[in-house]
């Protein structure tokens, strides 16, 4: 199960992946600028983000084009 009931919200990839769409809303980004932008406000791993982009991108909120992150449901 994703959801650890004995862990910080910030460390959930649920909570990792709706600040990214809040970010995404904005501008799209490239995975390193997002990251980047995430970690101002928030701090993770990089693992933990990427495994956030990947969900998004396996439920079809996301889509990465020329290594940028572009929003496409929302």
């Amino acid at each position: 199960m994703i959801v650890n009931v004995d862990s910080k919200p910030e460390d959930n990839i649920y909570y990792i992946a709706a600040m990214l769409i809040k970010i995404l809303k904005n501008n799209s980004y490239s995975i390193i600028d997002l990251y980047k932008e995430y970690q101002k406000n928030n701090r993770t791993s990089f693992c933990l983000y990427i495994l956030s982009i990947d969900w998004l991108q396996l439920i079809g909120i996301i889509e990465i084009k020329d290594n940028r992150c572009i929003i496409i449901k929302c």
